[in-house]
């Protein structure tokens, strides 16, 4: 399966998208935690990634986050982005 990821980065209440990847994920490996490695991966970023959805909360591991059932369409931002985004 396909998923497709947006690095975004907080403005003000809204997120703007700076860049998508597309990863291949199989069932074993479609969970947030994987997600959130090869996102970081593909972004050569040292800083930890965090994964979001659409409001801005961050996405944890659970049966929901796994295997198929998952959407296509999941944020990430890096941790201090995500932080401040938090405090507004």
């Amino acid at each position: 399966m396909f998923r497709t990821v947006h690095l975004v980065e907080a403005v003000g209440s809204t997120f703007n998208t700076l860049q998508t990847i597309y990863m291949r994920l199989t069932d074993a490996d479609a969970n947030v935690s994987a997600v959130s490695q090869k996102a970081q991966e593909q972004l050569d970023s040292e800083e930890p990634v965090v994964i979001m959805d659409a409001r801005g909360q961050e996405v944890v591991d659970g049966p929901g986050t796994q295997g198929k059932s998952n959407s296509d369409v999941r944020f990430c931002s890096n941790l201090t982005t995500h932080v401040l985004f938090l405090t507004l």
